[in-house]
């Protein structure tokens, strides 16, 4: 029996009534929930990466066809585009809150925690404190600094590499 012939089944069906699509979600939820988990370690996020997944392949359900391998390595190709687009996210720290505090802001714990930063940052080099200003306040990009400082695109990310490293040791060492 050819490895995809269930999902064969089902797929057609699905597309023929979209409503069938709930066994093939049935049918994999799990072991799409496994692969999220092992990578992401957080159940909610897990969930909703299963359900973005299941939305995707399910609005290109009309154009999908088989090619020798199961719904589920298909499902799992999906998936693995979603982690990728997840960490190339930017995870920045929210250090120009603190100079831009605002009264009619609600939530005074972000912007106390961005004070504490900056006043951590004072602790850096003028040339640290000058990278993370051009970075997060002015929201330059790396070519923008490397063209403002006259220096080369690796040396912009080392310096802003370093210069986060040590406002972290300095944020969690005297916090």
């Amino acid at each position: 029996m050819k490895p995809s012939s269930i999902d064969d089944q089902l797929i057609d069906s699905a597309k023929r009534e979209p409503a069938a699509f709930a066994q093939l979600y049935t049918k994999y939820r799990k072991s799409l929930f496994r692969f999220f988990w092992y990578r992401l370690h957080d159940v909610e996020q897990s969930s909703d990466m299963v359900q973005e997944t299941f939305l995707r392949a399910f609005s290109k359900l009309k154009a999908f066809r088989l090619h020798g391998f199961s719904y589920n390595t298909y499902l799992r190709r999906i998936g693995t585009n979603l982690l990728t687009d997840l960490y190339r996210k930017p995870k920045h720290i929210e250090l120009e809150a603190a100079d831009n505090v605002s009264d009619t802001r609600t939530d005074t714990t972000n912007v106390i925690d961005a004070q504490l930063v900056w006043e951590k940052a004072r602790q850096l080099s003028a040339d640290e404190q000058e990278i993370l200003k051009f970075f997060y306040q002015q929201q330059l990009s790396i070519n923008n600094i490397s063209t403002k400082l006259q220096v080369s695109h690796n040396a912009v990310k080392l310096r802003l590499v370093r210069a986060r490293r040590k406002l972290k040791k300095l944020h969690i060492v005297h916090r």
